[in-house]
């Protein structure tokens, strides 16, 4: 309605002048997170994944909560590759995956289960895929190396994983560090480390002020343990 469109421009206007918001986020934030249309607000969220290394787990986690989301929340749930590997797409090659292809007015993608996956996504696609009306919005951003850090801080929630291994550990510092620094990082962010040892967890918890946790390894992100449900339930609240 006119009122509402009123509204949101008021609204847009006073962050600009608060400066709480920059260009780019500027010119999205009346396209995805207020979602007008026909039927007003379509509230979304959006949960950005990054690790401190390749293999940290982040695309493991991206298809398990995206599967949790659109199978057991039964929400449309978006599982999308921000990182330029193109790996999503070797999904299409299990035999054991049920797989359809399919497009729509923004791109081609292929669904598994509940759930719509984008491989290799562009920035230039990201708008159009936030207005396609998804409840969940994963976005797999790969390592630090690679990773847009300016696109995990745009998200709802900001989920930053670790690995164990003792000869990763000093990325997850630096990751630790530059995020840290750089940002509040209390604001949505959680910091997560598969299998993470209690002594470790709590040496880098206080050493930069974080809730770092311990999750445990899933199997096949596919078929999610019932006692998984609850872990990963508490990452989108």
């Amino acid at each position: 309605s006119t009122a509402f469109l009123l509204t949101v421009i008021h609204f847009m206007r006073a962050e600009e002048k608060n400066g709480l918001f920059c260009k780019s986020y500027k010119e999205r934030r009346c396209i995805f997170i207020f979602g007008i249309g026909g039927n007003g607000t379509k509230p979304h969220l959006t949960i950005g994944i990054m690790g401190c290394c390749p293999g940290a787990g982040v695309t493991h986690l991206a298809i398990a909560l995206a599967n949790l989301c659109g199978s057991k929340l039964g929400a449309k749930t978006a599982c999308i590759e921000f990182h330029g590997r193109d790996e999503l797409r070797f999904l299409m090659t299990e035999d054991k995956l049920p797989f359809r292809q399919a497009e729509n007015n923004c791109r081609s993608y292929f669904r598994i289960y509940d759930v719509d996956y984008y491989p290799n996504t562009s920035a230039k696609e990201l708008p159009c895929l936030f207005n396609q009306g998804y409840r969940y919005l994963i976005l797999d951003l790969g390592s630090t190396g690679e990773a847009d850090l300016s696109e995990l801080l745009r998200c709802d929630r900001k989920i930053v994983i670790g690995n164990p291994a003792p000869w990763k550990m000093d990325k997850f510092r630096k990751t630790l560090t530059q995020i840290t620094q750089k940002t509040a990082s209390g604001d949505g962010f959680l910091y997560l480390m598969e299998m993470g040892k209690p002594k470790t967890l709590r040496e880098l918890s206080g050493k930069y002020h974080i809730i770092l946790r311990s999750v445990p390894f899933i199997q096949n992100p596919f078929r999610i343990e019932k006692e998984i449900f609850s872990i990963l339930q508490e990452l989108l609240e």
